[in-house]
């Protein structure tokens, strides 16, 4: 049988005779163009975006004890400096060209970040170059 979802675990505190709720101990998160929305007692977060940004990732994220399931989610808008493909690999582009994926063709590796996002400005990450790899 397959499973798919968002599945919580309450974790319950014997102290004595009565069981209490142990509060989420994951760490505040931030977006960036954005905000963060909490619910069920901090155990789930919602991110959600400024006016003429898209959120590129997932809408959620669950605490798992001390981390978040999710800490990839990004607010993005196009309008950053178009990039080239690196020599020797290809871009993948999404989000109307606010989010850059990068591949590297056979026999070459990736030196760099393999996505970055754009917030309508400028890049999250420096754009990544392909080397060829020794194959020996």
């Amino acid at each position: 049988m397959n499973l798919f979802g968002v599945f919580i675990c309450t974790l319950f505190v014997l102290e004595g005779w009565t069981a209490r709720r142990l509060p989420g101990l994951c760490p505040t998160m931030t977006i960036r163009n954005g905000r963060v929305r909490y619910r069920q007692r901090g155990k789930i977060a919602r991110f959600l975006c400024n006016p003429g940004y898209k959120l590129a990732g997932d809408r959620y994220s669950v605490c798992l004890g001390t981390n978040w399931d999710n800490q990839g989610s990004k607010c993005v808008r196009p309008g950053c400096k178009t990039a080239n493909p690196p020599a020797n690999g290809l871009i993948y582009t999404s989000y109307g060209g606010a989010v850059l994926n990068f591949y590297c063709k056979s026999g070459y590796g990736l030196n760099g970040a393999n996505i970055t996002y754009c917030d309508g400005v400028r890049w999250d990450n420096p754009l990544p170059t392909c080397f060829g790899k020794y194959l020996g």
